[in-house]
């Protein structure tokens, strides 16, 4: 998996050379925290990496809780008796809607899950990477990101004025969110 913003591409934002510098490791750290926080804000996936994301029973339709999914690598369940079962790739399909991705489930009949959380297990993974890049306004959120993160490693500075993370990062972003809760 490959961040969608590469240590050379944050090093030139925070006006740092090419060269090595002793700043790589954490501008690495804020490059994933970048992104992280703009997964989280927006419900979207910036990556190709595999996921997995547990529910508590079938359904027909079952939404995935982000978006969007590139594939479904698996789906296993803890049947009724507690045995883990994996679901044959011709018993379910993906819908890739790119905002709103779905879980079919095609086979006759749910198959019955041991009660209780997490007894469905869908591994999947993102569908952003090569030909299909981040957003630009994305990718510059998560600039905007690295940048504070970078000039501003202590939660609190004496002497400066408190700062948040930016909300131009957030006002980026929010073109890209699912929901729009709280």
């Amino acid at each position: 998996m490959a961040e969608p913003i590469t240590l050379a591409q944050a090093k030139a934002h925070v006006n740092l050379g090419l060269e090595a510098h002793p700043d790589d490791a954490m501008l690495t750290g804020f490059i994933v925290a970048a992104r992280q926080y703009a997964e989280e804000f927006t419900g979207r996936i910036y990556t190709d990496e595999e996921r997995v994301w547990f529910a508590d029973a079938f359904a027909a339709r079952m939404s995935f809780p982000a978006a969007p999914v590139g594939a479904v690598v698996s789906v296993r369940y803890y049947d009724s008796e507690g045995e883990l079962q994996t679901l044959g790739t011709g018993q379910y399909r993906l819908y890739a809607h790119p905002v709103y991705p779905e879980l079919l489930v095609t086979m006759e009949g749910l198959p019955e899950v041991q009660p209780g959380p997490g007894a469905v297990i869908v591994t999947y993974t993102g569908a952003h990477g090569v030909g299909n890049p981040v957003p630009e306004l994305a990718i510059a959120a998560m600039k905007l990101t690295i940048g504070h993160l970078y000039a501003n490693r202590e939660d609190v500075v004496v002497g400066a004025s408190v700062a948040d993370l930016p909300t131009g990062a957030r006002g980026l972003l929010w073109p890209f969110r699912r929901d729009f809760g709280v």
